[in-house]
């Protein structure tokens, strides 16, 4: 049987507790005032349907028709965000538990060191992104591929994880490169692909601007949590290079013509840097 008490409270003992409250609650983080309910978001890499690792070879690549090997495959991800029926973001609060996950971006992995990926890679993979949000139903799902600009220009040699690693950075103006994918196709030259923000100043007062953010946006306005994962397809993302001839692939700030197909793709305006969610065609989701 459950019992009910009631506790009065003199005015100015309520008034106390308030201030505690509010103090308590003053955090602008989404979730962190009511319950909350843990998320695992799987992405997966593929290309023509077929899942992308380090020791396979895949025919018939972008539009030179090329065979291709992967080398390297890596990406940051930030603003991960649930969407609920009235169209209401969410944020993730990121689990920061481990070297591929901080509490405002998140790394994802999917090269394991092995052949091609030796050179820089790492043995272990993280292509699950885990933390919690505030618990409710949600319909879709959100996030931007770079790292928050408050964090894009550190040392990575001092930097907590994930953003210790030096690989992924181009030097300390310029920031990160928030995509790395490193392809080596049948002509044998490394085909790359390596966006960050671009036309990076140091100011007088420290602080590093650019006027290209070159971050991709995402919307996935049907997302299944208990169902559903994310695909990257990587087929999609070069249908318009040709890995043969458009070398040395995408460099951002360096190669825009053969950055134009790449920044098209994943809605990326290749003048201003600025992203728009409705013209990506890389990301999809998919049922696990």
């Amino acid at each position: 049987m459950n019992t009910k008490v009631h506790v009065h409270l003199s005015p100015l003992l309520a008034l106390v507790v308030a201030t505690i409250s509010c103090a308590q609650s003053d955090s602008p983080t989404s979730g962190d005032t009511g319950p909350t309910m843990k998320v695992a978001i799987e992405f997966e890499l593929l290309l023509n349907g077929e899942k992308v690792t380090c020791t396979d070879t895949f025919e018939n690549v972008g539009s030179g028709s090329t065979s291709m090997q992967l080398a390297d495959a890596r990406l940051f991800i930030q603003n991960l965000s649930l969407i609920d029926a009235d169209g209401n973001k969410e944020a993730v609060m990121l689990d920061s538990d481990s070297d591929y996950q901080g509490p405002s971006v998140a790394l994802l992995d999917f090269e394991n060191a092995s052949e091609l990926c030796a050179e820089n890679g790492t043995k272990t993979t993280h292509t699950t992104l885990t933390g919690k949000v505030a618990e409710g139903s949600y319909e879709g799902l959100s996030f931007s591929v770079g790292v928050p600009e408050h964090l894009n220009h550190g040392d990575p040699t001092t930097a907590d994880p994930p953003l210790d690693q030096a690989a992924l950075q181009w030097n300390w103006n310029d920031g990160y490169r928030f995509m790395r994918f490193d392809l080596m196709p049948g002509g044998g030259t490394v085909f790359d692909v390596h966006i960050g923000s671009t036309q990076c100043d140091k100011g007088t007062d420290g602080v590093v601007t650019c006027n290209q953010p070159n971050r991709a946006k995402v919307i996935l306005s049907s997302f299944d949590l208990q169902q559903d994962r994310v695909v990257l397809d990587l087929g999609v993302l070069l249908s318009g290079s040709d890995l043969d001839a458009d070398l040395p692939g995408c460099i951002a700030g360096g190669t825009p013509d053969t950055c134009a197909p790449i920044f098209e793709r994943l809605g990326i305006n290749s003048s201003s840097g600025n992203a728009n969610a409705t013209k990506q065609q890389v990301f999809r989701a998919e049922p696990r």
